[in-house]
């Protein structure tokens, strides 16, 4: 493709009668569009558009943790520990994404929220869950991340949010030096075709009473 002479100095340019684009360091054209969100880490200020997110998409899943319906202001506690990031647009959060070395957070704070918000006997079922589940997943490599969680507003769907915070998360962890990303996702879910795109391949299955039947899909990035 041919670019323009128009070409700024920030890597924007306008072609007549198309879009506009920029120009990344990679070489790859992005729309307009897609250059005005940013995905960054995220602050204390987006914990209510975080919480908010996360719960409109994973409240099914949480309620299969403790076996109870987890109210959004109950959110943050069960992400706190890992490393939360954000698409957002013009001072909007469209997505969340949260990632972690595979390791469940069992922190002090973490046992306290869970005896103060649940009680002993849905505390302790909730860790038996979440053991069980995560000893079916397969062997983890070395320098593996895994994605806890990637969660986009439901009124921002099919705008390529999903897509760009793995692909920045991708970028981020490379500096990192890993070697290997990681997920789950049921098994009968659509998204396993989304994953599958960007390169994710299943690896094993996960199967719990619990929590059903899941996929655990890898790719190797670095």
């Amino acid at each position: 493709m041919l670019l323009p002479k128009t070409l700024t100095e920030n890597g924007l340019c306008d072609i007549p009668g198309f879009l506009s684009w920029r120009i990344e360091k990679n070489g790859f054209l992005q729309t307009k569009k897609e250059a005005e969100m940013r995905v960054r880490e995220s602050t204390e200020n987006d914990f209510p558009a975080v919480s908010k997110i996360i719960s409109s998409v994973f409240s099914e899943d949480l309620q299969m943790i403790t076996g109870r319906r987890v109210d959004e202001n109950l959110i943050l506690p069960f992400i706190k520990g890992y490393e939360v990031y954000v698409s957002e647009e013009q001072n909007k959060i469209l997505g969340v994404i949260v990632i972690s070395e595979r390791k469940l957070n069992f922190s002090p704070s973490i046992v306290w929220f869970y005896l103060k918000n649940f009680g002993i006997i849905i505390s302790v079922r909730a860790y038996l869950r979440l053991m069980t589940f995560r000893k079916k997943m397969p062997r983890k490599l070395g320098n593996e991340y895994f994605i806890e969680a990637v969660a986009v507003d439901r009124d921002e769907r099919n705008k390529g949010i999903g897509q760009q915070l793995l692909v920045n998360i991708e970028k981020m962890l490379k500096s990192k030096k890993a070697k290997h990303l990681g997920l789950v996702v049921k098994s009968k879910s659509q998204a396993n075709e989304f994953y599958k795109s960007l390169g994710f391949i299943k690896v094993k299955d996960c199967v719990t009473p619990a929590f059903g039947e899941w996929n655990y899909m890898r790719k190797e990035i670095g």
